[in-house]
C-alpha cells in the first residue's frame, strides 16, 4: 500500500549551506520545503525561487524562531527539522515517515549523523544517546540536532530565550511528559567533518552561561529530582573523557615518534637517491608529448576504460530486461540481458549502421514512442553531444515508469577528433554527473566513479586495459576518477518512496534432525518449522522471482525468499509439507545426475563412512601422507582433507577418491540420505509455492572447469530438469556457491539468474549472475530473524557491488 503521509523538510541557517542542505532535501524526496532565513539574503531568495520552497523569515539565525515559523506555514504532515550543513540520507524522508506510520503514538524522530571526510574515504557516526532525562540535563550535546515530528501532535514550540539549548529544552519537556520518540538504527544525515563544531561555537559563546542557567532554572524541579544522578552522570562523563583524552595523547606520542623515524629514514633515502642521482621520477617510455598510441588502445588489448563500463554494467545487469535500448551497438544487452530481454533495439542516428534497428537524434527523437523501454544503455555517448540535457530528457520520456538509464561519461579522456573538430563536448566529475541527471530524473540516481591517475595516465597514453593489473584497475582514487557510471530511474507514478533494497535470500540444505552433521548442513525439522512460523511473523515471504524481478515499489519492506540446495529427498517430504502448511513458498535447486534414481552425495558418502558407519582399520594414505583413524578426531581431519580435495576435484579424479575411500572401509551400508529421482522432483514441483531451479548436472566447482565442461554442466542440466519437470528453468545456483568471472558468463548464456553464497541482502539493482543468498545454519528463530533485518537495514546504504574479477 502505497503511503499518504506527507513530510516536509524545514532547513535553517545562512550563505551556500542553506542551499546545498535544500538541496539534498529535494533528493530526499522532501514533499513540501520550507527554508528559514533572511530573506535580503541573495542566496536564501535564489533558493527559495530555484526549488519553489515555502519561505520562512526567521528573526534570528537561531533555530526556536526557524521551527516556530515554519511549524505555523507548513501543510505536510510531518516536519523533518535540518540545520544548513547537514544533508539528508536520499531516504531520511521515507524512513521517518515510515517510522511514524508504525507507530501513531510517537512525538518525535531522530538519527545517527555520518560524520565524512572532504574525500568521502573517512567516515564517523555520531548517535544520539538522549533517551532519558537524567542524560540529556547530564549531556545537552547527547540530543539530536535533527529530528521530525508530527503537526499538530504536542512537542510544542522551541523556546527562543534560550538559544542553543532550545533542542534539549525540547528533548526534557517530551521526556518528562512520557512522549514517545523514535531512533533511527541507521544515519539520517551527513555532515563534512571539517564544518566548525557548532557545540564548540556555543559554548565559546560569552552569552552561552547565561542561557545555560536559564535552562536549569527552567527545569529546576527535574534537576533537584535528579541531583545525585546528575552528578554520577557528570562525573562517568568527565571520566571518560579523561580516559579518552589519555588514550588521544598516547596516540599522539607514538604517531610523533613514529613520524620522526618516518623522517629520518626518508631523509637517509632522499641522501642515498640524490648521491647516485636517482632522486628524480623515472618517465621511462612515457616522458614523451606524444601518446604511445592513439587509437584508444585497440591495437595493445583493448581501451583502459571497457573493462570499467563492463564492470558497471554488470553490476546493474538486474535492470536489462523486457525492451532495451542501447546506442551504436547491442552487445551489453545481449551479454546481460541474455533471455530476460523481450525486445532489443540499438539506435543511431547513422542510417548506414548495420545494427540500428531505430535511426533518431536522441537530442529530439519523436519517432520513439513514450515509455516504450524498460532499460535504455547510454555508455559513453552523452559526452559527445551538444546538448546533454536534451538526451537525458528523450531517455526518461522513452523509459516507461519503474525504467532505468543505464549512463557512463568520462571524466578524463582524449579528444575524440573522429567525431569531427567540433565533435566531442564534454567531460564530468561525478557530482556534475550526478547533477546532470538529477535534473531530469530527480533524486533516484546513483553514481560510481572508477578509476586513478595511473588509469588516467595508460589511458591517455592509449595503452590497453591488459598492461594494467587487476589490482591497478580495481583501485578508486576521488581525487581522480577516470570513468563515472550513473544508475537513473523514472520513478512508478505509484511510488513517492526511495528503495534501496530488495530482501534476502535464505539457503537451507537440509531439513534432517540426524545426530551426525559434521558439515553443518543440517537443520532439524522442529527448528525448521519454527524458522518458518518467525518468517511468516516478523518477515514477508515471497517467491524468489517475484523478489529479483518486481517493482522495487511493489516489494514488502522485509522481503524474504527461502531456497534449498541439492535436491534431497527430505525437500520433499520434510521441507514441502511444512513449507505448504504454513504458505512459504520456495524454490529448489536440483542436480541433474541423481534424477535416473536418486544418489548418495560424494560428502554425505564420506561422512557416513569415516563418522557414521566408522569401523577399526589401518591408515589411510593419500597426498603422501598416512592418515590415523583411531580417534574420532582423526577421522574427522581426514573428513575435512578429503573433502577439499573432492570439492576441488573434476568429476572423474572425485569419483575415483569416493571409491577409493570406500574401497579401504570395506564400506557396503546403505545411504542415509539421496537426491530425488525424476517422479519425486515432478511431484515436488507440482506442489503449491514451489519452483525449481538447477545446481548443474554434477555438483562441480564451476571455476576449476574448462569453458567447454562448465557449458555442458549448465546446459544439459538445465535440459534434463526441464524434461523431468515439465516446466521451464530460468535460475540456477551455483555449486559450492564457487563463481568467478567466466563462471558467471558462462551462465549468463544459460540462465536468466544464477544464486551463489555472498552473505547479503539483495539490493535494488543487481548482477543477474550474482544474487547473494545466506546460508542457514542452527540457529533460534529470533537470531534468524535478527539477522535478516540487519542486512536489509545495511543494504539500505550499500552501494551497488562492483567487482574486477579474475
Amino acid at each position: 500500500m502505497v503511503s499518504m503521509t506527507t513530510c516536509g523538510v524545514v532547513v535553517y541557517g545562512r550563505g551556500v549551506e542553506l542551499a546545498l542542505s535544500a538541496d539534498a532535501a529535494v533528493r530526499a524526496g522532501a514533499d513540501e520545503i520550507l527554508l528559514a532565513g533572511d530573506p535580503s539574503d541573495p542566496i536564501f531568495e535564489a533558493a527559495v525561487r530555484r526549488l519553489r520552497a515555502v519561505a520562512v523569515a526567521a528573526s534570528s539565525a537561531g533555530c526556536a524562531d526557524a521551527f516556530n515559523a515554519a511549524r505555523a506555514r507548513a501543510t505536510s504532515d510531518l516536519l523533518l527539522f535540518l540545520e544548513a550543513g547537514d544533508e539528508l540520507a536520499p531516504d531520511a524522508c521515507a524512513r521517518a515517515v515510515a517510522a511514524f506510520e508504525a507507530r501513531p503514538e510517537l512525538v518525535a524522530f531522530c538519527g545517527p549523523i555520518l560524520i565524512e571526510s572532504d574525500d568521502g574515504l573517512h567516515s564517523a557516526q555520531w548517535t544520539p544517546r538522549a533517551e532519558s532525562v537524567l542524560e540529556v540535563l547530564a549531556d545537552p550535546r547527547a540530543v539530536p540536532p535533527l529530528f521530525a515530528c508530527r503537526l499538530g501532535s504536542r512537542s510544542g514550540e522551541l523556546d527562543p530565550g534560550l538559544p542553543g539549548l532550545e533542542i534539549p529544552d525540547l528533548w526534557v519537556r517530551l521526556l518528562a511528559a512520557g512522549a514517545a520518540i523514535g531512533c533511527s538504527p541507521g544515519p539520517l544525515a551527513r555532515r563534512r567533518a571539517l564544518a566548525p563544531s557548532r557545540w564548540a561555537g556555543r559554548i565559546d559563546s560569552p552569552a552561552y552561561a547565561a542561557v545555560f542557567d536559564r535552562f536549569i532554572r527552567k527545569h529546576e524541579r527535574l534537576v533537584a529530582d535528579h541531583m545525585q544522578g546528575l552528578l554520577i552522570e557528570r562525573e562517568i562523563g568527565f571520566a571518560r573523557l579523561r580516559d579518552e583524552h589519555a588514550a588521544l595523547l598516547r596516540r599522539r606520542d607514538a604517531a610523533l615518534a613514529e613520524l620522526a623515524a618516518l623522517r629520518a629514514k626518508a631523509a637517509h633515502h632522499r641522501a642515498f637517491l640524490a648521491h647516485h642521482a636517482m632522486d628524480e621520477l623515472d618517465w621511462g617510455d612515457l616522458r614523451r608529448p606524444d601518446p604511445v598510441s592513439r587509437d584508444w588502445g585497440y591495437a595493445r588489448g583493448g581501451p583502459v576504460d571497457r573493462p570499467y563500463i563492463d564492470a558497471f554494467v554488470r553490476a546493474h545487469a538486474s535492470d536489462i530486461r523486457g525492451r532495451v535500448l542501447e546506442v551504436q551497438e547491442g552487445e551489453l544487452t545481449a551479454r546481460y540481458g541474455g533471455e530476460r530481454v523481450s525486445r532489443r533495439d540499438v539506435l543511431d542516428l547513422d542510417a548506414a549502421n548495420p545494427l540500428a534497428t531505430v535511426v533518431a537524434d536522441l537530442r529530439c527523437a519523436p519517432s520513439i514512442a513514450g515509455e516504450s523501454y524498460d532499460a535504455v544503455i547510454l555508455t559513453q555517448t552523452a559526452h559527445v553531444i551538444d546538448d546533454v540535457e536534451a538526451v537525458l530528457r528523450e531517455c526518461h520520456r522513452a523509459l516507461a515508469p519503474g525504467g532505468v538509464l543505464l549512463a557512463t561519461f568520462p571524466c578524463a579522456s582524449r579528444v575524440c577528433l573522429e567525431y569531427g573538430p567540433h565533435g566531442d563536448f564534454w567531460r564530468v566529475t561525478p557530482a556534475g554527473a550526478a547533477t546532470l541527471v538529477r535534473r531530469v530524473f530527480g533524486p533516484d540516481v546513483e553514481v560510481q566513479a572508477f578509476g586513478n591517475v595511473l588509469a588516467q595516465v595508460a589511458f591517455l597514453h592509449g595503452l590497453g586495459a591488459t598492461e594494467l593489473s587487476q589490482a591497478e584497475m580495481a583501485a578508486g582514487d576521488p581525487y581522480n576518477p577516470m570513468l563515472v557510471g550513473v544508475r537513473a530511474r523514472r520513478r512508478a507514478a505509484r511510488s513517492r518512496k526511495l528503495r534501496r533494497r530488495r530482501g534476502v535470500v535464505l539457503l537451507y540444505h537440509r531439513i534432517d534432525d540426524a545426530a551426525i552433521d559434521e558439515l553443518d548442513l543440517n537443520v532439524p525439522p522442529d527448528l525448521f518449522a519454527a524458522h518458518l512460523d518467525a518468517l511468516r511473523r516478523e518477515c514477508d515471504p515471497i517467491p524468489l522471482h517475484d523478489l529479483l524481478t518486481r517493482m522495487p515499489e511493489d516489494l514488502p519492506e522485509r522481503a524474504v525468499a527461502v531456497t534449498f540446495d541439492d535436491g534431497y529427498l527430505d525437500h520433499l517430504r520434510t521441507a514441502a509439507p511444512r513449507l505448504v502448511s504454513r504458505d512459504v513458498p520456495a524454490t529448489f535447486f536440483l542436480t541433474s545426475a541423481g534424477l535416473a534414481g536418486g544418489h548418495e552425495y560424494w560428502w554425505d558418502t564420506l561422512e557416513r563412512v569415516l563418522i557414521a558407519d566408522a569401523q577399526a582399520a589401518a591408515p589411510l594414505t593419500h597426498a603422501g601422507r598416512s592418515w590415523p583413524v583411531d580417534t574420532l578426531e582423526q577421522r574427522r581431519a581426514l573428513l575435512r582433507h578429503l573433502h577439499e580435495c573432492c570439492v576441488n576435484a573434476a568429476a572423474a579424479e572425485r569419483e575415483r577418491l569416493v571409491s577409493l575411500v570406500r574401497a579401504w572401509a570395506g564400506d557396503a551400508g546403505t545411504a542415509a540420505r539421496r537426491s530425488l529421482t525424476r517422479e519425486e522432483a515432478r511431484e515436488l514441483s507440482a506442489m503449491p509455492g514451489v519452483a525449481i531451479g538447477a545446481h548443474t548436472v554434477n555438483h562441480l566447482l564451476l571455476p576449476r572447469l574448462a569453458p567447454a565442461a562448465r557449458q555442458t554442466e549448465l546446459r544439459e542440466a538445465r535440459q534434463a530438469i526441464e524434461q523431468a519437470i515439465g516446466r521451464a528453468v530460468d535460475m540456477c545456483a551455483y555449486p559450492y556457491g564457487g563463481v568467478d568471472a567466466a563462471a558467471a558468463n558462462t551462465l549468463r548464456a544459460s540462465f536468466a539468474y544464477g544464486v551463489d553464497c555472498e552473505p547479503a541482502a539483495v539490493p535494488v539493482s543487481f548482477d543477474a549472475a550474482r544474487v547473494p543468498r545466506i546460508e542457514v545454519r542452527r540457529c533460534t528463530p529470533d537470531d534468524l530473524t535478527a539477522r535478516v533485518a540487519q542486512l536489509i537495514e545495511a543494504a539500505a546504504e550499500a552501494r551497488p557491488a562492483i567487482q574486477f574479477l579474475p
